[in-house]
């Protein structure tokens, strides 16, 4: 939703000069809630005499995804959204929060995430990276705070990880072994004679096949999956038109079930078998690039 807009629209900005003295203790009460402050009424004024006040609309941009700027906003009032183009939304932080905190540790380093408004007014503090960054040397307490700040965002960001791969490596094969088993029992229902238990056996020991297949192949992007089903497609057709025009079941025979009837045309079997063949050796190609290149990008 948010990652779509990328709204590079400018804050209304405003400087401590010509806000009113509630709206300064407003402030200085929001920031000694922040984390980094943690309730000291000196660093509060340093981060506010030093910051001006940057007002955004929904959908709006604070932070872009490889900038290089190292500003960073104090939530005053509202939500935002932290997003990357390869994993989209990773977290929602909400006032008395601090964004871009990282980058101002590490000057020079590009944002790793987009920073975007939820709210229908978001209103904080932009203060400038090398001002934080002499509030953090010169304030031991302050420094404190944010080496444990960036610790337990670190701890969140491996457990969120783990939490991904775990569900990714359960959820993608249990989704694929059911769709599997669902899509062989009708094709062995529709095209064979078999009884209810010959009937789930074959069906299960093809989703078998395919969550097998696909788990091998790493399962982590759609050209696995595809290989996998092309392959267990080429396995069925070879064992029906290569080897045989039947199979035995508890020692009945019964035409093994495929989309296309091969037996009442022979000439065209080797043609459309050779286009098989040469898309499934395509597909085993693409699929190991992109398995060398993931790879080569982890390493």
């Amino acid at each position: 939703m948010f990652a779509s807009k990328k709204l590079r629209q400018p804050p209304e900005i405003q400087t401590n000069s010509v806000l009113s003295d509630d709206e300064i203790e407003r402030d200085l009460e929001t920031l000694k809630r922040n984390e980094l402050v943690a309730g000291d009424e000196d660093i509060a004024w340093l981060v506010l005499e030093n910051s001006d006040v940057h007002t955004f609309s929904k959908g709006s941009q604070l932070i872009g995804e490889g900038d290089q700027v190292d500003d960073v906003f104090f939530l005053l009032f509202g939500d935002v959204v932290v997003i990357r183009k390869d994993k989209g939304k990773l977290d929602t932080l909400s006032t008395p929060s601090t964004v871009g905190e990282l980058a101002a540790d590490e000057p020079g380093q590009p944002r790793t995430a987009s920073v975007i408004s939820s709210s229908d007014r978001l209103r904080t503090r932009a203060l400038p990276g090398r001002v934080f960054r002499e509030i953090r040397d010169s304030n031991p307490k302050f420094a404190s705070a944010l080496k444990k700040l960036i610790s337990n965002m670190n701890r969140r960001k491996i457990a969120q990880s783990l939490e991904q791969r775990f569900l990714a490596k359960v959820s993608k094969p249990l989704l694929t072994g059911c769709g599997s088993f669902l899509i062989s029992a009708l094709l062995f229902w529709n095209f064979t004679d078999l009884t209810a238990g010959q009937l789930l056996s074959l069906s299960a020991l093809a989703a078998a096949i395919v969550v097998g297949l696909a788990t091998y192949f790493n399962h982590q992007h759609r050209y696995g999956r595809a290989f996998s089903m092309a392959l267990l497609a080429t396995i069925l057709y070879g064992s029906h038109f290569g080897v045989s025009y039947f199979f035995f079941v508890d020692g009945r025979t019964a035409p093994f079930p495929f989309f296309w009837k091969f037996t009442a045309n022979p000439e065209q079997s080797p043609l459309v078998a050779s286009v098989f063949l040469a898309v499934l050796f395509l597909l085993c190609i693409v699929c190991g690039v992109f398995d060398y290149l993931r790879n080569h990008r982890a390493n």
